[in-house]
């Protein structure tokens, strides 16, 4: 069996993710982005044997209001309760950290983990992004909402 722990999400650990060869536009600066990330505080990384299989968090917008963003490694499939336990658990202690009242998602209309995953965490569908990301593929919003 292998070993897991959550930890803070540091900018290598998307590296590391992405070297396993997801299919991402290469002509986006990734590391940028993930140094973006880093220092938004709110995000953690599911380590197996030490390697990043999925890293996630919220971004905050503005008061109330954050974006949660995910990156996941092909060895994802290998441990689907431990990240929807973990990732379920960060979710909502980062809402009640930063009382937020709404948080979205953008998943792409082809990754059907990810679009069961927004779902299972609560967030309901909102709309079609056409071309929306940097590899011009299709997105879905996804929020949830605090009633």
């Amino acid at each position: 069996m292998n070993n897991t722990e959550i930890v803070p999400f540091m900018a290598e650990h998307a590296n590391q993710i992405l070297e396993q060869g997801l299919q991402l536009d290469e002509g986006h600066n990734w590391h940028d982005q993930a140094i973006v990330m880093e220092e938004a505080g709110f995000c953690v990384t599911l380590l197996a044997d030490k390697k990043a299989v999925l890293s996630t968090g919220i971004i905050p917008v503005w008061d109330g209001v954050g974006e949660a963003w995910l990156l996941g490694s092909n060895e994802m499939p290998r441990y689907p309760i431990t990240i929807a336990r973990a990732i379920y658990e960060c979710f909502y202690q980062w809402v009640d950290a930063k009382s937020l009242w709404r948080v979205h998602a953008n998943v792409r209309t082809d990754w059907k983990t990810a679009i069961r995953f927004a779902k299972f965490m609560g967030m309901k569908e909102e709309g079609l992004m056409k071309k929306f990301g940097p590899e011009k593929a299709d997105y879905f919003r996804f929020a949830w909402v605090r009633e």
